[in-house]
């Protein structure tokens, strides 16, 4: 039992405010056990400490470490480590410079073109095709963050368009995670004010409450079939150009979770349907509903900690 690494996160330590009056910097331990507990870590002498000062910048001291172990891997853990300039006689320009965040809140109008509804279902009409022009208009809420820096922290070059792998807090309210995305990521021309030489970094996150996980429509020219391997029992999948009624569709059709063609024309049918399988024998099956339609979902920004966002 105990610690087998230390290490600063993604290879690095990721400074907000670096050589303004406060650091913030993620480490990683791996443990040797599940087991272990954030005693154990503490324990360690590579665990930094409430009071050391920075290996680097030695007028800042660590005010607080906060220790969360993994949710999917017991044995890793996430170190977030505060510094700050410890309150004293002397007035320095790490004293003067106000490192909070500034939050302020709007919104924004969206149009959107989409084919599903609000619970990711597809558009029909009544003789069951695809209604695929239906313009929706929506709100989505925005969180304009502002903070004076006086480096660009390192997060900045992965961030643009980032969505949120874990909960956020934010004036008290919790953002489940794949609902906030990046927006206008800038940074202004250095500021001069007196001694004081800073930046300022400013970001929106886009509050989206369905996810920012795109829903696909399952469609193709091709299907999946199952045919038997020779005399045995295994089964192999191959792809055929679908056909109806002998000729080849003018645009790509529904396709289930298998991969396998919907034919529409089945919609509101009962009882059974006679088909064919990959060999062109007759078989017998239950009609197929809108409900087979398929509908694929696909994260098509990067999904990140939001956590190590400037968000105090």
């Amino acid at each position: 039992m105990g610690m087998l690494y230390l290490e600063p996160m993604n290879g690095e330590s990721i400074s907000l405010d670096e050589g303004g009056d406060s650091i913030t910097e993620l480490y990683v331990a791996v443990m040797e056990s599940a087991s272990d507990t954030k005693r154990d870590i503490t324990r360690d002498k590579r665990t930094p400490k409430k009071g050391d000062r920075h290996p680097v910048y030695r007028s800042l001291v660590i005010k607080s470490v906060e220790i969360q172990q993994d949710k999917d891997i017991a044995e890793k853990w996430d170190l977030t480590v505060d510094y700050h300039v410890p309150p004293g006689p002397e007035e320095s320009q790490a004293k003067e410079f106000d490192p909070s965040a500034r939050i302020s809140w709007g919104s924004v109008e969206r149009q959107r073109i989409t084919a599903v509804d609000f619970k990711g279902r597809p558009i029909l009409n009544t003789a069951g095709d695809l209604v695929e022009d239906v313009v929706r208009e929506y709100s989505n809420l925005t969180i304009r963050v502002e903070k004076d820096i006086t480096k660009a922290p390192a997060w900045v070059l992965r961030y643009r368009s980032a969505v949120n792998s874990d909960s956020v807090r934010i004036d008290g309210l919790v953002f489940p995670p794949d609902t906030l995305k990046i927006r206008n990521l800038a940074r202004t021309s250095l500021q001069k004010d007196d001694d004081l030489r800073f930046f300022t970094l400013s970001f929106d996150m886009e509050h989206e409450p369905e996810g920012w996980t795109a829903r696909i429509i399952n469609r193709g020219f091709n299907q999946l079939l199952e045919r038997r391997v020779g005399m045995s029992r295994d089964t192999e999948k191959i792809k055929k150009r679908i056909l109806i009624e002998g000729e080849y569709p003018s645009e790509p059709q529904f396709l289930d979770v298998t991969g396998k063609w919907i034919n529409t024309a089945e919609f509101g049918q009962e009882g059974v349907v006679l088909d064919e399988d990959i060999d062109g024998q007759p078989i017998r099956r239950e009609p197929r509903t809108p409900a087979d339609i398929w509908i694929l979902e696909k994260q098509l920004e990067p999904r990140l900690p939001f956590r190590v966002l400037p968000l105090k």
